[in-house]
């Protein structure tokens, strides 16, 4: 893998995710859809817990995504989208 998805096989359960999750109304998220590209968005939370229960695995993200505070990952049919924390997995 790389530092912005974690190299171990691990990943979070929807309980620890939710809790996990950065607090407001609206929660940031980001994709990379290509090389050197960045695209954020913010969702909204009711929605984005939604794609969370709906996925088939949540990720904890690797030091380059935590570093800018995206502790967490889904994979859905779009790719990797990943979602600001206010921590990081233990």
């Amino acid at each position: 893998m790389n530092a912005v998805m974690s190299e171990n096989n691990e990943t979070v359960s929807l309980e620890d995710a939710l809790l996990m999750l950065s607090d407001g109304e609206k929660v940031h998220t980001f994709r990379s859809p290509g090389v050197g590209i960045i695209l954020g968005a913010d969702w909204d939370r009711a929605g984005l817990i939604q794609a969370m229960t709906d996925a088939k695995e949540i990720l904890p993200t690797g030091e380059t995504a935590q570093a800018i505070h995206h502790g967490l990952a889904i994979r859905d049919k779009t790719g990797l989208l990943f979602i600001e924390t206010k921590r990081v997995p233990a």
